[in-house]
């Protein structure tokens, strides 16, 4: 088949893997896998996601990776051809491709990006958001900076305006006063966040591609120490590099997430009634950014559940 990988192809006496980590024995290619797991790329993050779904999912695996355009069919034929009982799409390719080309076959989506405005919600189809909800980044970041209540925002309405009415209402069911300013161009960016930050106790990264550039990132980073406005991030990588702050998921997380769900639909439970879930977030701070820009923590490894902190030293 040409184009396309077969990371663990099914033979006549392939190893699979439990989520126990025992191996599990497909006698024939007619036996029906339980999860054909459909990779958009070869990508480190997406090979995290997968071992965290391997971590919960009940039932057989067999793994594909998508290589290029010249192997969708191959694709296609693999999914009729192993029949799996579900579907799970690693990255937002498959997911779209998928949602498209086998569009009853039962899927559980996870890394990919802005699923809503992707229309990957099916009666087929559910899947895993790439953060946590809003609600939980806000509430995290209130209880580590009760006193900064006036977060603000840039983004361009085009790419993530339903995304940022639901940051809106969050911060509003919080009392948390939330500026978030739209943009249209990157050329507008600069002089609106200069004007955010004069008025802002913190600043959110969000993720959006118009805003969210490699120089402006590194120009926020300048403006959060000399303003001593805490960055907020979507991400832990962003932490390191640092910004003082994310609540965020990590890849294994959402890739067990994923495994829940589908464990739900080999019980029975049609993906119709299964909304898109949100995985749970873990804390990540930059305590040496926090020093930088005075900010006072609480005794928060008292306040948190066990292993919610991590700390960037």
């Amino acid at each position: 088949m040409t184009g396309l990988k077969i990371l663990c192809p099914v033979l006549a006496l392939a190893l699979v893997f439990s989520a126990c980590g025992q191996e599990e024995k497909i006698e024939s290619e007619a036996t029906r896998v339980d999860a054909l797991i459909v990779l958009s790329k070869e990508f480190a993050l997406y090979d995290q996601a997968v071992e965290g779904f391997n971590d919960i999912f009940k039932g057989s695996r067999k793994v594909l990776t998508m290589a290029g355009p010249e192997c969708y069919e191959d694709v296609l034929a693999e999914i009729r051809g192993t029949n799996p009982r579900v579907v799970l799409a690693v990255g937002l390719r498959a997911a779209k491709w998928i949602r498209h080309e086998a569009p009853e076959t039962p899927t559980v989506f996870c890394m990919a990006m802005h699923p809503e405005d992707n229309d990957l919600k099916s009666d087929y189809m559910t899947g895993v958001q790439l953060e946590p909800s809003p609600q939980d980044q806000l509430s995290a970041f209130a209880r580590i900076l009760p006193d900064a209540s006036k977060i603000g925002m840039l983004y361009d309405p085009k790419r993530t305006g339903r995304q940022v009415e639901q940051v809106k209402q969050a911060a509003a069911d919080l009392g948390i006063r939330l500026t978030a300013r739209p943009v249209t161009s990157r050329e507008e960016v600069p002089a609106a966040f200069l004007e955010l930050a004069e008025d802002s106790q913190a600043f959110w990264l969000h993720r959006d591609a118009t805003v969210l550039t490699r120089e402006f990132f590194n120009h926020s980073l300048t403006l959060q120490l000399s303003k001593r406005m805490p960055l907020i991030a979507y991400s832990q990588q962003f932490v390191h590099k640092g910004a003082f702050f994310a609540h965020a998921a990590t890849y294994p997380k959402q890739g067990r997430k994923a495994g829940e769900i589908a464990n739900r639909i080999l019980e029975g439970k049609s993906p119709a009634d299964i909304p898109i879930q949100y995985p749970e977030g873990t804390l990540s701070l930059n305590l040496r950014t926090a020093q930088m820009i005075g900010a006072v923590l609480p005794p928060i490894r008292s306040q948190l559940p066990p292993g919610e902190v991590y700390s960037v030293e």
